[in-house]
């Protein structure tokens, strides 16, 4: 991201002025000052930042100032980490301790504590990292410091998760919640309720994990921040991937990497974005009704699985290169295309052995057993089913030892906790003996109920106020659509108008003209043949006019054949080219299904003959057993589908308006830049099955 001249020139000037003031001073204030030129050089020079903090920590040593000492060695592990060694930064983290253990500055405790835990997590030291967190939660819920307590929680339960350890994760992140509102940090809340959301999904517990991310996505919205953003979106997408809810994991996952996109974030966050949609894409293929649809998501999965494959080579990231690799042979299997998945799995597991990631090696032996298989090669199959099902039962002897370890240290952490709890009790008990008196009591007694009361009224106003702002919501949503429809009336009724005036005026004159001659007995013969080709010419505008208003074709002979004489009108032109395919529709439908799904195909290829400027479209219409699923593609030019949801006009409208009266869902899969488009529209077909399933992943 580029810095604005103005900034650079602005942050020069506060950096010149700090160090020309270096000179004048001494002692504490010389030592906070170079502190902050520290600060200042960070981000752009860690040379520079380095050489002020050696500066700062030198006199704050000569003058025996041990908080500077202390903020010193913090900043030097900061400058560290950010200069890619983070061991370096683990041993000035453990000075800090050393040095802080000897003070009475509690807070920098804390802080040192966790820089030491944080540093310890990147290099995979777990085990380091947990003992460090542990102590800074002790020493922050002593001081009983909201900000502090509630961090060190969170840093502890991210430690857990990835140890895999969550039931101990969940449990300090449910520390932290009540810390994070007593300090009314709305970022903060979000944040424990994501680390939340991603504990339980590690325990593959989805209904948890949902409950909690789409908390953390109502205070995202809120907080407008849009990094915080990116990754809820994209966590959402995952678990509603996971809990097999694909329409949905992918419009999250798609809004996700469309931002990511749009704010030119790190090669890392697009590769993760790729990823996670190719997955998605992967999975929404492999349960698709047809081969045209299941086709079509795995095109999508391996375009998105390149894209994120570049990005880690270009990163030199050995672990996502073996993923990605791994996942592109997956993609092609799906597809039976083993020839072409095999190179791709092949280089996965060369890659996975070189780096001992035994879990993707696992689906490397898995996934080319398939491709074996495939190609009728049934004993390199087998071998490689046998390599595949015995790193299996290692991994899984491996999880259930790390369950057995978890249970052991969560029961330990319980009789630990329920010991202090007691001792604290007894403590509490006997100091309240002494300290609290009737008088006191009742006072406090009085103040709770007040306290209660006055909550009582301000909790009232809240629900009052969101409830007011949620009714101004609804009615300014309706009256948007009642516009639509309204506006999209008097177009047709405009239309209708000026198609009577300009066809049939016109041949009302010629015909009162041909009635006058006849009257006079002029040219009779002549003026009947005119009369008679005239009444031809009226009947087939009035057929047209009609069509527009109601294809005859739609109420007669169903939805299939009207499209394909819309489709066969339009190619008459000789501008553009549609192809229509329908399956398992040859009943009809109801008349509010057919007549709502007619007017949205109508809708939407108005729009690509507007705007796409196609050559070609095909118009796909698959009905099974639970849904009925219309798809269009051209191969027009690309746009962001989020400039839908800005627009003004009524077309986008008129088919929100339509999907909504046959419960349908849409999704719009365009990218700016990259020709085709994809238009897809499903709707349930009514059925038990259906609506649970519906219920059960509704938002």
């Amino acid at each position: 991201m580029l810095i604005p001249a103005s900034s650079i020139w602005a942050q020069n000037d506060v950096r010149d002025s700090l160090i020309n003031r270096v000179s004048s001073l001494e002692g504490e204030e010389k030592v906070i000052l170079l502190q902050n030129l520290a600060t200042q050089y960070i981000n752009d020079s860690l040379k520079a930042a380095f050489h002020f903090n050696q500066m700062s920590y030198d006199i704050a040593v000569e003058e025996n100032l041990i908080k500077e000492q202390i903020v010193s060695l913090i900043h030097f592990s900061r400058i560290s980490f950010y200069g890619d060694s983070v061991e370096k930064a683990v041993e000035y983290s453990r000075q800090a301790i050393a040095v802080s253990i000897k003070s009475s500055y509690d807070s920098l405790k804390v802080i040192a504590y966790n820089e030491l835990g944080y540093n310890a997590y990147y290099l995979g030291q777990f085990d380091t990292a947990i003992t460090a967190h542990r102590q800074a939660v002790k020493i922050a819920e002593d001081m009983d410091h909201p900000m502090l307590a509630a961090a060190s929680n969170d840093f502890l339960g991210r430690t857990y998760t990835v140890r895999g350890n969550y039931v101990s994760a969940v449990k300090a992140h449910l520390r932290a919640l009540p810390y994070r509102e007593r300090e009314g940090n709305p970022r903060g809340i979000m944040m424990t309720y994501r680390n939340l959301a991603l504990a339980y999904e590690a325990q593959e517990n989805n209904d948890r994990a949902l409950t909690y991310m789409l908390k953390a996505l109502e205070i995202t919205d809120t907080l407008g921040i849009p990094i915080h953003k990116v990754i809820t979106y994209n966590h959402l997408g995952i678990i509603y991937n996971n809990a097999k809810a694909y329409k949905k994991s992918i419009y999250y996952l798609e809004i996700s990497l469309d931002m990511t996109l749009d704010l030119g974030l790190s090669d890392a966050f697009l590769s993760k974005a790729y990823n996670t949609l190719g997955n998605a894409f992967n999975d929404t293929a492999i349960i698709a009704g047809s081969p045209e649809v299941a086709s079509m998501y795995f095109q999508k999965a391996l375009y998105h699985y390149k894209k994120a494959l570049v990005l880690k080579e270009n990163m030199n990231d050995r672990n996502g290169i073996a993923l990605g690799n791994i996942n592109l042979g997956m993609a092609y299997v799906g597809m039976k295309k083993f020839k072409k998945a095999h190179p791709y799995l092949t280089t996965g597991i060369d890659i996975s052995k070189e780096l001992g990631n035994d879990n993707l090696l696992r689906n490397g032996y898995k996934y080319l057993s398939n491709v074996y298989k495939g190609n009728g090669s049934y004993q390199q199959a087998l071998t490689y089913h046998e390599l595949y099902k015995k790193l299996e039962d290692s991994l899984f002897n491996r999880e259930k030892s790390r369950q057995i370890e978890e249970l052991r240290i969560s029961y330990e952490t319980d009789k630990k906790e329920q010991q202090i709890f007691l001792q604290e009790a007894k403590i509490a008990q006997q100091e309240a003996k002494l300290r609290f008196n009737a008088l006191i009591v009742s006072g406090l007694i009085v103040l709770l109920l007040l306290l209660s009361f006055i909550g009582f009224l301000a909790k009232n106003r809240i629900q009052k106020k969101q409830a007011l702002l949620l009714k101004d919501r609804e009615l300014k949503y309706r009256e948007d659509q009642l516009s639509a429809v309204i506006d999209s009336q008097e177009k047709e009724r405009k239309r209708v108008a000026e198609d009577l005036h300009d066809g049939f005026g016109q041949f009302i004159s010629v015909l009162q003209m041909n009635i006058d001659q006849l009257i006079l007995g002029n040219r009779t013969e002549e003026v009947l043949k005119r009369t008679e080709a005239l009444l031809k010419d009226m009947g087939i505008e009035l057929k047209n006019i009609c069509f527009n208003l109601m294809p005859k074709t739609l109420t007669q002979n169903g939805l299939s054949v009207a499209l394909k004489e819309l489709a066969f009108q339009i190619n008459q032109t000789g501008k553009i080219t549609i192809e229509v395919v329908a399956l398992g529709i040859d009943g009809k439908l109801s008349d509010l299904q057919e007549v709502s799904l007619y007017r949205i195909i109508q809708e939407w290829l108005n729009n690509i003959l507007k705007y796409a400027n196609a050559s070609h479209i095909r118009i796909q219409v698959i009905k099974d057993e639970q849904e009925i699923t219309v798809t269009i593609e051209d191969n027009g030019t690309g746009f962001n589908p989020l400039i839908l949801q800005r627009t003004k006009g009524n077309g986008w409208k008129n088919i929100q308006s339509r999907r909504q009266l046959i419960k349908g869902e849409t999704i719009v899969d365009s990218h700016e830049g990259i020709k085709g488009t994809t238009f897809i529209l499903s709707l349930p077909i009514k059925s038990t099955q259906t609506k649970q399933y519906k219920e059960k992943y509704a938002v």
